[in-house]
């Protein structure tokens, strides 16, 4: 799991809208339709060792920016099923989730306080559908006043990169860039992780409230320094107003990085960096940083002892001829032994690899039964 340490959030839709998050209903409206979304033990258990006892729910936004609740239950620690509604749409007012849109989720514990959580997978609204969500982080809302800028002044975002030849484009289209213009002009980076666990930018381009094209470099394999993202990375996004104020956003859709490919980000959501001392101390994220685990989390900047599982590759396969006991993690070296040869009699269709067992060949005109093959007289001989 992943603990965001320190996460002050909000909304690019509208500055109001922590205090909304402060306000939280949990009752909801049956539609009679619905998405099925599971809290599955490993994302149960983590929350519930961090919160505690309390209310899920799920929320989406009325016309007024305000959120709704569309499915909310109790929660102990076990894993969980909510029916997330669908909006009626034979009804005037907007009483549930419209096709694709994002879910909110929110957790009430049982002093009062209000979390917001990121599950992963992060499945936008689709009727009738089932999602099982296995893991997710916690943030913590902040509701103790409406300045969402105390603290020192946060050292300047780097945002110089180094272009690569080769990239990926991301636009944020106007949804997204009119939300992100309530923070005013400024600049937004993207960032990847190098070889020494560092943020570097990757990618940035000037804001000025209007749909803005990134182009995001990938790593260049002919130097010996990682200088961009790698394939399936994730992006970590950052805008820094002129004002110097600056923001963790987050992407709707989350696409990871793909060489040559075209990402269109239709939503926004961002949480303020809080520095302290002149130290950025906003995020910090704690799990498995050894890849060579089958907990690794590429996101994660601590290392909290989750690495348990160490990755063994080899032939899964028992009943293929290399069959390695010890391997947990199929690399596609199986063995099949026995004749590849299609001509011989003793020709087996599953090997892959010839063991020299291809002895048998039937006589010229003649099948592996001894039966012609042109049976001209009708004799079979």
């Amino acid at each position: 799991m992943k603990k965001l340490l320190l996460f002050f959030v909000t909304t690019l839709t509208s500055m109001n809208l922590v205090k909304a998050q402060c306000d939280l209903n949990f009752d909801y409206v049956n539609t009679g339709t619905n998405m099925t979304v599971f809290f599955t033990p490993p994302a149960a258990s983590a929350i519930h060792a961090e919160l505690g006892d309390g209310v899920i729910g799920s929320f989406f936004t009325d016309s007024e920016g305000s959120y709704i609740c569309a499915s909310s239950t109790s929660f102990n620690g076990s894993q969980i099923q909510l029916a997330v509604m669908a909006d009626d749409s034979t009804t005037p007012d907007k009483d549930g989730f419209s096709s694709g849109e994002l879910i909110n989720w929110f957790y009430k514990t049982a002093d009062g306080s209000i979390f917001s959580i990121n599950p992963s997978p992060n499945d936008n609204f689709t009727i009738n559908a089932i999602s099982f969500i296995q893991s997710a982080s916690i943030s913590a809302i902040d509701c103790g006043g409406d300045d969402t800028t105390d603290g020192d002044q946060c050292p300047a975002l780097d945002f110089d990169f180094v272009n690569t030849g080769s990239n990926m484009t991301l636009f944020i289209t106007p949804p997204g860039a009119s939300a992100l213009a309530t923070l005013g002009n400024g600049t937004i980076g993207v960032y990847y992780i190098d070889n020494d666990g560092q943020q570097l930018c990757g990618g940035a381009s000037a804001f000025t409230g209007t749909q803005v094209q990134i182009t995001a470099m990938a790593d260049d394999s002919t130097s010996p320094e990682k200088d961009g993202f790698s394939a399936g990375e994730a992006i970590v996004w950052k805008f820094e107003d002129n004002g110097g104020n600056q923001y963790n956003l987050t992407p709707s859709p989350q696409d990871g990085f793909a060489l040559n490919g075209i990402s269109f980000v239709t939503s926004l959501t961002y949480n303020v960096i809080y520095c302290e001392g002149g130290d950025d101390i906003s995020c910090e994220y704690l799990g498995c940083t050894d890849n060579s685990y089958f907990e690794y989390d590429m996101s994660a900047t601590i290392d909290d002892g989750s690495c348990e599982v160490i990755i063994v590759e080899g032939c899964t396969d028992i009943s293929a001829d290399n069959y390695d006991l010890n391997a947990n993690l199929d690399n596609g070296s199986c063995e099949y032994l026995g004749c590849t040869d299609s001509n011989s009699c003793d020709y087996n269709p599953n090997a892959n690899s010839d063991d020299g067992s291809c002895n048998v060949y039937p006589e010229a005109g003649y099948d592996c039964e001894g039966d012609c093959l042109v049976d001209s007289d009708g004799d079979g001989v």
